[in-house]
């Protein structure tokens, strides 16, 4: 690999990761319209978030899988329901990248 060919593929690096970050950006304004436009109390359902999310995973999966619900799945039950503070699902939905996701399960007491 020549000079200008290790040049021309940090410069494309560096690109990639500008259009990264102008993507995450774009996805936690969306999230928030979204979470505006939903009306949600103090309280947010783990069906809530989950379409909030966006659907990445069946309702299923989310369900039986703590590490993809917010709080790393530390929610309070009311009624039937395993609820989330409103604050802590915005939290949740914003951490897209993944340094964001593994700072917000280390706060939650997960893993690696």
């Amino acid at each position: 690999m020549t000079q200008q060919e290790m040049v021309l593929r940090g410069i494309e690096l560096k690109i990639d990761r500008v259009l990264d970050f102008l993507g995450s950006i774009e996805k936690s304004k969306e999230i928030k319209e979204k979470a505006e436009k939903m009306e949600v109390g103090e309280w947010v359902t783990l069906t809530q978030a989950w379409k909030l999310q966006g659907k990445l995973y069946s309702l299923a999966t989310i369900r039986t899988r703590a590490d993809l619900q917010p709080c790393m799945g530390h929610g309070v039950m009311i009624g039937k329901n395993k609820c989330f503070r409103h604050q802590d699902v915005l939290e949740w939905l914003k951490a897209v990248t993944p340094e964001e996701r593994r700072a917000y399960r280390l706060k939650f007491g997960g893993g690696k």
